[in-house]
């Protein structure tokens, strides 16, 4: 059996596309929230969502446009590639761990500079001291281990455990007698999936920002890293008593996961339901141009028939009409013993339509077949496999070279 990958479908690139962007901006307050926190353990929740916004509302953005353009492909990589990955190793925890490293790659210095930018303002309006802007060109710095692990435990949640978690809502809602509609379980699912692996991730998120907003670590070497590193996280996250025995964990431990749940669980979600709402946009046009093509066919055969008298046939020469009164549908009803409508492609579909016409005698078979052969000459037939295929694989590379043009856009965003 020769070797084929199935490219990731049409919705699924639109929605890495134009979904991503809009998430990563709108979010940006909570995400500069978080990067405050690496520095300010003592701070509580209320008071760094309150320190984001102390330049003003416009400041709670700070940042945000250096991780717009970036986010396009990297949605893409969190969606259309993902699927493809899958696809191709045919495993969603490896297409997980490489769409991680890809994600990375394409976030990891617009992130950074989104960070420092945040930190800088934050520091100005203190008389700290602030850091340097990481370059845009350099896709792996300080933080950049805990950064790709982060992102790991992250896309877990909506790629792995979603499943389990939408399958578990269904299962807890039959038993109290109170079924989920489809889309209710779908979206309660990804943010329960996402909440847990925000929990999980929230540590290595805040190692990253720290990492980041640090002019110690990012001046060290690795040894020096490594122990800057073990002790942020036990200083933030543990408790220890005057003989320096561990007694539990500190509170900032539940602030952070807090603060990393409000984000990450809301991206993942609405990046989630964006993602089936191009999916049923896109079903809903291509049933509207399947429709389309019945009512051509439909056209075309009753312009073959209008030359017979059709009164005797019970079959009206007027094809408006013929559509408002139903009356094709009522010879289809016949046939299939079920109603339906003529808006609905798949029951009123123009082969289906023909045959019943031809089994019941109401228009002869040569005029049922030139009628299908113009109309299918007028429209052109259906696209074939082959091209659509390339169709699909042009649109799923070109978005990826978006990823180009982000970068040099992100390397002049925060010098401006």
């Amino acid at each position: 059996m020769p070797f084929q990958v199935k490219l990731p479908d049409t919705p699924l690139i639109l929605a890495g596309a134009f979904g991503g962007p809009f998430g990563i901006f709108f979010l940006t307050p909570l995400r500069n929230a978080l990067t405050l926190a690496s520095q300010n353990p003592d701070s509580s929740a209320e008071e760094l969502y309150s320190n984001v916004f102390a330049g003003g509302f416009a400041a709670g953005w700070t940042g945000g446009l250096a991780c717009v353009p970036p986010s396009c492909p990297q949605f893409i990589v969190m969606g259309p590639l993902f699927h493809f990955l899958k696809e191709l190793l045919e495993s969603a925890p490896l297409a997980v761990v490489c769409s991680s490293i890809a994600e990375s790659t394409i976030s990891y210095p617009s992130q950074t500079i989104n960070a420092q930018m945040a930190f800088n303002v934050d520091q100005g309006l203190v008389g700290g001291v602030q850091v340097p802007l990481w370059s845009p060109f350099l896709p792996w710095g300080p933080g950049s281990s805990a950064h790709v692990f982060r992102n790991i435990v992250a896309l877990s949640g909506l790629r792995v455990f979603s499943a389990p978690c939408q399958a578990g809502l269904a299962r807890a809602a039959d038993v109290i007698g109170f079924p989920l509609p489809l889309e209710a379980q779908q979206f309660f699912g990804d943010f329960v999936a996402s909440m847990g692996s925000a929990i999980l991730s929230a540590p290595l998120n805040q190692l990253y920002n720290f990492a980041v907003t640090s002019n110690e670590f990012m001046a060290s070497g690795m040894i020096h890293k490594l122990m800057l590193a073990r002790n942020f996280l036990i200083d933030a996250y543990l408790v220890y008593d005057a003989e320096d025995h561990w007694v539990g964990v500190s509170p900032t431990l539940g602030r952070d996961l807090f603060m990393r749940c409000a984000y990450i669980a809301t991206l993942y979600a609405l990046f989630g339901a964006i993602e089936r709402f191009f999916v049923t946009m896109w079903k809903r046009f291509h049933n509207h141009r399947h429709c389309g093509q019945a009512l051509v066919f439909l056209v075309c055969l009753f312009h073959h028939v209008s030359g017979e008298s059709t009164a005797s046939r019970g079959m009206p020469a007027n094809v408006s009409q013929a559509v408002l009164d139903g009356q094709v549908c009522e010879k289809e009803r016949i046939c299939s013993n079920k109603p339906v409508s003529i808006m609905n492609p798949n029951a009123c579909h123009l082969m289906q339509f023909g045959a019943c016409a031809e089994r019941l005698g109401v228009i002869a078979a040569p005029k049922i077949t030139a009628a299908r052969t113009i109309s299918c000459q007028f429209l052109s037939a259906r696209p074939t496999a082959a091209f659509k295929g390339t169709k699909r694989a042009s649109c799923f590379w070109g978005v990826l070279v978006i990823f180009f043009g982000a970068l040099a856009f992100t390397s002049i965003g925060p010098d401006a």
